[in-house]
């Protein structure tokens, strides 16, 4: 195996990843791509991996991997030869209802820590949440959670059923990612200046949720593919 993966989920860490790659056809064979599973660690002969570092989701390894004639057999392929589309479609819907839920969960703790800190905060002899300014953030904050839990809900029940549908997963994906950066963001406003501590989780919980309206497919893609399943095209 030769080539270079990008964006390697736990690459470096985990003792092999998944590549999609295309196996080299015959001059009278053609095929589309095929799914393997391919060493992971640094001491591989021909296997290097470079970690990338962002801005958010620091815990998460991610990084470019590069793959130098390294060999792998026939028992490294998933499926069948040029089958790699099918296997990555049939991941799509929970991989995004997954991502779905970090952004329910990241929005969650900081719309607690909001909530928390509104009740507790004097400003003016009176707590900063009895503020009708926080109360509308607070409202907006607390709608925009509850659109993405139920959806989110939505999809994994029905992936659970074997009922799994791109419409609702692309919809929980991108109104929890929405949601995510929503949420923070007006976090750190209820707290004020303290927000932007870093002493606090929500500068952190605000760099973790940038990231879900990229990966995974973008917000615009999942906007996209709900209109084109709403109106059948």
């Amino acid at each position: 195996m030769t080539g270079e993966k990008s964006f390697g989920t736990n690459a470096g860490v985990a003792d092999v990843q998944l590549v999609v790659a295309r196996k080299r056809p015959r001059p009278d064979e053609g095929h589309g791509v095929s799914v393997f599973l391919a060493p992971s660690v640094d001491d591989r002969d021909g296997f290097a991996f470079d970690r990338s570092e962002f801005m958010g989701m620091r815990g998460h390894v991610t990084g470019d991997s590069s793959f130098d004639d390294v060999f792998v057999d026939e028992s490294a392929l998933l499926g069948d030869v040029g089958s790699g589309f099918r296997i990555a479609m049939g991941t799509i819907d929970m991989a995004r209802t997954g991502l779905g839920a970090i952004g329910t969960g990241i929005a969650t703790a900081a719309f607690e820590d909001a909530i928390a800190y509104a009740g507790d905060r004097e400003q003016g002899g009176q707590p900063v949440g009895e503020y009708q300014a926080v109360q509308v953030l607070v409202a907006e904050m607390d709608a925009q959670l509850d659109s993405a839990r139920h959806l989110v809900y939505d999809s994994a029940t029905a992936i659970a059923d074997g009922e799994g549908d791109t419409r609702k997963s692309s919809k929980a994906k991108y109104v929890a990612s929405d949601a995510a950066e929503f949420v923070t963001r007006n976090a750190m406003q209820v707290h004020g200046g303290k927000g932007y501590r870093t002493d606090l989780p929500l500068e952190r919980y605000y760099r973790d949720a940038k990231i879900l309206s990229i990966i995974g497919g973008t917000t615009e893609i999942q906007k996209t593919t709900v209109a084109a399943e709403a109106m059948g095209l």
